[in-house]
């Protein structure tokens, strides 16, 4: 198995998080995540959580090659969703996604899944699987103290079976500095701990494009300038105008510095969608 190219898994997630930025509805926040990260891999790359309501239809159709868009659209509506990415199949560049929820059962969770992918499900050592009629491995499903999980892709079995044993010291819990950040009452939370950060800083360039070796350069001299160790991007959208949204960014620096950042938007001339669509156009899209 080879790395044809690097730069997509980079590019999906930078769009799915604009898109996710831009698209939030919803009001307040929910005091889940400190417990969900306790059954988040620590090694992940990056994690998303979600409070109830946010509204799936306004996210670009691009997001939908990326994720299951169908499927946090119908956990949402039961409750707040976290999201999170695992890993990159270097085969075909897709992401391998872990949703985490506490308002489905497991098997409820896999009977979803596997009613909008088409497949069957099978119970095999505690957990469920989803596969083609051909006996393909599409996800897999378990749950564990009172959460549910489902992880899709090449090797969902062994991801949830890891899941099922997965310690609190190996989980995103026990990363300090990313949990010394991770507060707030944000509609959405976006966490990139250390180990993407290390990641970033240690991919070949060797089959990328001169203006995208570029740019990685780039990004990797500003990593070793500044020395980020984890990052926290929020977003919150009010419901009663949701023209007055507002970001945050929360960055912990080697040293145990900290910089955050903070932007508000208030219209009253625009709809969401207006709004939506100015973004992309500013980031070029």
């Amino acid at each position: 198995m080879s790395m044809s190219r690097v730069d997509g898994p980079v590019l999906g997630i930078l769009t799915l998080l604009s898109a996710l930025i831009f698209a939030i509805t919803g009001c307040g926040g929910d005091s889940t995540l400190s417990d969900e990260l306790r059954v988040v891999p620590g090694l992940c790359f990056l994690h998303i959580h979600l409070i109830e309501g946010f509204d799936t239809t306004i996210l670009p159709g691009s997001v939908s090659s990326l994720m299951p868009v169908w499927l946090c659209d119908s956990l949402l509506t039961r409750g707040p969703l976290g999201v999170s990415l695992i890993g990159v199949n270097l085969t075909d560049l897709t992401p391998q996604l872990l949703f985490l929820t506490r308002d489905l059962e497991p098997s409820g969770l896999a009977a979803l899944a596997a009613s909008g992918m088409g497949c069957e499900v099978h119970e095999s050592s505690g957990r469920l699987d989803l596969t083609t009629l051909g006996g393909s491995l599409l996800a897999s499903a378990a749950g564990r103290e009172g959460w549910s999980c489902l992880v899709t892709g090449s090797g969902a079995d062994g991801a949830v079976d890891r899941w099922l044993t997965l310690e609190e010291q190996a989980s995103l819990a026990s990363d300090s500095g990313l949990v010394s950040i991770a507060g707030g009452d944000c509609d959405v939370t976006v966490l990139v701990s250390r180990n993407t950060i290390s990641f970033l800083s240690f991919i070949p360039d060797g089959m990328l494009s001169r203006s995208e070796r570029a740019m990685l350069n780039s990004v990797k001299a500003l990593i070793q300038e500044i020395g980020p160790e984890a990052l926290r991007i929020g977003v919150g959208i009010p419901a009663e105008n949701p023209l007055d949204a507002y970001a945050e960014m929360e960055l912990l620096r080697s040293g145990g510095y900290t910089s955050f950042v903070r932007l508000e938007v208030s219209d009253t001339g625009l709809s969401l969608d207006s709004l939506i669509v100015m973004a992309a156009s500013m980031m070029g899209g």
